[in-house]
């Protein structure tokens, strides 16, 4: 029995629009969200474009500049083909950008003096494994606080920019003239297949919140990690033996280790999990 077979299409129901980011209860537009699919999504983007607040571009044919004026734009999200982060500064709002690159070799990041200077977050999906310009990230979105950076391989990196608070890295290996600010309140790594030194590299830093899930880590990445670490561990799938994850506990008891004690098993604790 469907609770919605009264409605004459089953299985199907009909739902009302998502609500905006932040909702106050007060009434807003249908159209605060917007996806766009092909090119007759794009004219109608163009007829409502001064109430969108969150896009999403799901196909790579539209690049940032067939885009409409999107004055009150704050969120993002775009299947990219090889648009430069300077072609969004069209859009004078933007908050959150997250980018799928669709055509990773030919992306470049170059600093055209254009920058996005109310971009809070930036993701980017799909790097190539190569210098892709991440030098020049901290001038052309100077006011960003969180990064998250994902390669389907070798993730291609540089000097994090001072403000940042938040950074997230997956990849198989990293490679390039990694420097992370002196102090973050979060970093997660996902490096599959990356070297003790790489990663006790990149934990020289204080960092507040460390999550190392899907990292194997050995004992020597451990004891980076309890030398970086101020208030939180995460270890789930890193390989651990649960011998090993109650020593670091045991030694670094001013941590939050997780999994909990009381929590984890075989599977929580295998790199495969």
């Amino acid at each position: 029995m469907l609770y919605h077979a009264g409605e004459g299409w089953p299985p199907f129901h009909v739902l009302g629009p998502s609500h905006p980011v932040v909702h106050d209860g007060s009434p807003y537009s249908i159209h605060d969200r917007f996806e766009c699919w092909d090119r007759v999504d794009l004219e109608q983007l163009a007829a409502v474009g001064d109430r969108v607040r969150f896009l999403t571009v799901w196909t790579p044919e539209l690049g940032a500049e067939s885009l409409p004026p999107l004055t009150g734009l704050t969120i993002l999200e775009h299947d990219a083909f090889a648009d430069g982060l300077p072609a969004y500064s069209r859009f004078p709002k933007l908050s959150h950008l997250r980018l799928r690159l669709a055509a990773a070799d030919a992306f470049q990041v170059v600093d055209s003096g254009d920058p996005l200077r109310s971009l809070e977050s930036l993701t980017i999906s799909n790097l190539p494994a190569r210098d892709w310009g991440h030098a020049a990230l901290a001038a052309i979105a100077p006011a960003v606080t969180r990064v998250e950076l994902h390669a389907a391989g070798r993730l291609w990196l540089g000097a994090f920019g001072a403000g940042l608070r938040s950074i997230t890295l997956s990849g198989d290996t990293i490679d390039g003239p990694v420097e992370l600010p002196p102090h973050l309140e979060r970093l997660n790594l996902r490096l599959r297949e990356t070297t003790d030194r790489d990663v006790s590299a990149l934990l020289e830093a204080e960092i507040d919140y460390l999550t190392l899930s899907g990292t194997t880590v050995t004992e020597a990445i451990l004891a980076a990690a309890g030398r970086s670490a101020r208030r939180q561990v995460d270890l789930f799938r890193t390989g651990l033996s649960p011998e090993a994850l109650a020593r670091f506990r045991t030694d670094h008891p001013a941590l939050d280790v997780l999994p909990w004690e009381a929590q984890y098993d075989a599977t929580m604790l295998s790199a495969d999990g």
